[in-house]
């Protein structure tokens, strides 16, 4: 029995192995591979190396299309959580934040939608979520 489950476990390894190097070979990642010739692995010049920084389009369109939903129960939740994220930030609008906090509020609407609730270090001191103040306005 000890022999089959090796065996299984090998057959696994090798189909992951395989997988891994088709999506390499997709995204043009290869794990050890080297660059082709004549292609360093430089930036262009005059352009950042870091991940792109989220627009104001971007964030619009993420938290648009979250708010976005027609059962009022879920939207109210989601209008809350907006709230919160909005909150954290000082701003009533998230597109009136400055553009240094996007990816930011992006990463905690993504908690949202993942189920998980963000920790903000804006929530008073005993940890509570900011209030439910819908005042029917828009939050983007």
């Amino acid at each position: 029995m000890y022999d089959e489950l090796i065996a299984a476990l090998n057959r696994h390894s090798e189909a992951l192995e395989t997988f891994v190097g088709h999506v390499e070979g997709a995204t043009g990642k290869a794990g050890g591979s080297k660059p082709a010739a004549g292609k360093a692995n430089k930036p262009a010049a005059g352009k950042a190396t870091g991940p792109k920084k989220p627009t104001l389009d971007t964030v619009k369109k993420e938290f648009s299309e979250y708010l976005g939903i027609s059962d009022k129960a879920v939207r109210a939740e989601r209008v809350a959580e907006v709230t919160a994220i909005n909150e954290h930030f000082g701003v009533a609008k998230i597109t009136e934040g400055d553009p240094e906090i996007f990816a930011e509020a992006l990463h905690y609407l993504k908690l949202y939608k993942d189920g998980k609730v963000p920790t903000f270090s804006g929530l008073d001191d005993e940890g509570e979520e900011p209030g439910d103040d819908d005042e029917g306005g828009s939050l983007v």
